[in-house]
């Protein structure tokens, strides 16, 4: 006898059953086909088969066993059947998410007439510019300085104004909590049944997607639930320029800083068209600030959506 047909003859008459077929978890929108279950007619019909085989019915997946959640704790798979295939959840909560507060930045385009230093305490003298900008900037003078005039010529909107922040997730309650997992592992053919490869004394089930009845001699029905369908999240936030959009000119204020960093005591120079006395350091750093009370109105934002039950369920029918 060749080599090939003697391994294939010892497989079928020595072997005993055909090993290592996985079930494969199933969609709650697909019907399982009749070959998922077919059993294999090469298995000897004689030889007993182990407690952990049952006939599935055509339509059907299987064998599983059912874990249950304990109360305050989640379901969990025996470590010997260790595949998820379907979970249950429990019922349906439709409490709103968290969302972060909006908030509006002031964003607006302006131009400014500088800002111009100088030794003496009157603005007279040799000027010494003083770079302005809404980011920090270092600077460097050739002399200390005793007077400042920072000025704000003309402002705009830029976009809308004013950009949205916030109106993200903070938290989201559960809409729902697995409560049943349908458990499985490889599965063998023997015979015309199907059998796990795995120990357990657990009851041995059968699965199929949809609600739908079970077959006879499986009384004990079980229709697990799908996760549940959410859409729960936050509004868009938006903002209302208002009346200013942009601010007013003497809203802007230049901060000076004794360091490179804009992280010391700041001295302001409020924008404005007149000489300031004021002590502006020979080297240090400035940024634009911006100090208004007619800033945008933020909008939106809110929790929107809902959580609701799924359509989808697996049905699971037990020894009854």
């Amino acid at each position: 006898m060749p080599l090939r047909a003697w391994l294939t003859w010892a497989t079928v008459v020595l072997g005993g059953c055909t090993c290592g077929t996985p079930i494969e978890p199933l969609d709650a929108a697909v019907v399982v086909p009749d070959a998922f279950t077919a059993p294999d007619a090469s298995a000897p019909r004689d030889a007993p088969c182990p407690a952990t085989c049952i006939d599935v019915p055509a339509g059907f997946a299987g064998p599983v066993v059912l874990a249950t959640a304990s109360p305050g704790t989640a379901p969990a798979c025996p470590p010997q059947i260790p595949d998820v295939l379907a979970t249950g959840y429990g019922e349906v909560t439709d409490a709103p998410v968290d969302c972060a507060p909006c908030a509006c930045a002031p964003r607006f385009n302006f131009m400014t007439t500088g800002s111009t230093a100088w030794a003496a305490t009157d603005c007279s003298g040799a000027p010494m510019g003083v770079p302005t900008n809404v980011h920090c900037v270092p600077y460097t003078l050739a002399e200390a300085a005793q007077s400042a005039r920072f000025g704000i010529d003309s402002l705009a909107p830029a976009g809308d104004g004013c950009g949205p922040g916030g109106g993200t997730v903070v938290s989201r309650p559960a809409a729902a909590v697995p409560e049943t997992l349908a458990c499985g592992h490889a599965t063998r053919a023997c015979g015309a049944l199907r059998c796990l490869r795995a120990d357990t004394t657990a009851p041995l089930c059968v699965m199929a997607s949809g609600d739908v009845p079970c077959p006879a001699g499986l009384a004990e029905r079980h229709v697990l639930a799908a996760a549940p369908v959410d859409d729960r999240t936050c509004a868009a936030c938006a903002c209302d320029p208002g009346a200013h959009p942009a601010g007013l000119p003497e809203d802007f204020v230049l901060m000076l800083y004794a360091d490179d960093a804009c992280s010391s005591a700041a001295i302001e120079v409020p924008s404005s068209a007149w000489c300031q006395t004021v002590d502006v350091p020979a080297s240090g750093s400035t940024r634009i600030d911006y100090h208004s009370s007619s800033t945008c109105t933020p909008t939106g934002g809110g929790p929107t959506g809902h959580a609701s039950a799924s359509p989808d369920h697996v049905t699971v029918c037990c020894p009854g």
